[in-house]
């Protein structure tokens, strides 16, 4: 994403989206489990300080799947950006839970408890239910996000049926 003319192409695909009003899924793919933050810190700075109005999607919440220190590290930044850039008014931004909840052992792995904090703190508004299918079922997964993140009953029911399309 460091290079221009990349950064060109991506732009001209976000400003075609946004004028159709087509979401954006975003599937960041982090191979740099050290470098979350600077990822995320690109992404805004190169993408999103502008006044487009933009639907985006984040899939694994902006991780590679799995739940990762970069995990957390992606979601502190735009948490950071919702807070204080005057351009994330313009910007619905989701992060959709698949794959990150995961039922084993990794290396890497961090406690879900993590999450669960910093769903808290960002408001479930920027969460979306997601189930990696068919790597996994609705159900299954619905019971492991149950499990592991330990949200309450409405919290997680409103993460499960939201839907995008229709603005509050």
């Amino acid at each position: 994403m460091n290079d221009a003319k990349t950064q060109e192409s991506i732009s001209e695909i976000l400003v075609f989206l946004s004028e159709k009003n087509i979401p954006v899924l975003i599937h960041m793919n982090i191979t740099d489990f050290t470098n979350g933050s600077g990822m995320a810190k690109q992404f805004i700075k190169n993408f999103l300080c502008n006044h487009n109005k933009q639907t985006i999607i984040f899939a694994h919440c902006g991780g590679a799947g799995g739940l990762y220190k970069a995990t957390l590290d992606v979601l502190e930044e735009f948490d950071i950006f919702f807070k204080t850039s005057e351009f994330s008014v313009n910007k619905d931004i989701y992060f959709e839970l698949s794959g990150t909840i995961l039922d084993q052992k990794y290396p890497g792995k961090i406690s879900s408890s993590e999450l669960k904090k910093m769903i808290s703190k960002m408001g479930h508004k920027h969460f979306l239910f997601g189930s990696d299918f068919p790597l996994r079922t609705g159900k299954k997964y619905i019971k492991l996000l149950k499990e592991e993140l330990d949200l309450d009953a409405e919290m997680l029911e409103t993460i499960k049926k939201r839907n995008i399309f229709e603005k509050n």
